[in-house]
């Protein structure tokens, strides 16, 4: 779900502004430089989730954190 949601949108915007804002002669390195941060961005946001899900379970099973919540 996380892959479907961030492919229709946040994931292919940094492609789109990096071929409208670099010229013609560094879009090479630029385009290096945009997949790493758009990489690293996507490991800290996919990262954080899990440490917040497992943060947020405290080792309670899922029918305990479930009855928390209702």
């Amino acid at each position: 779900v996380y892959i479907a949601f961030y492919s229709i949108g946040m994931g292919p915007i940094p492609w789109v502004i990096m071929f409208e804002i670099f010229p013609l002669n560094i879009k090479g390195p630029g385009g290096s430089l945009v997949t790493l941060v758009n990489w690293i961005g996507s490991w800290a946001i996919s990262y954080s989730f899990i440490l917040l899900m497992t943060w947020s379970s405290c080792g309670r099973t899922l029918e305990e954190v479930q009855a928390s919540v209702s």
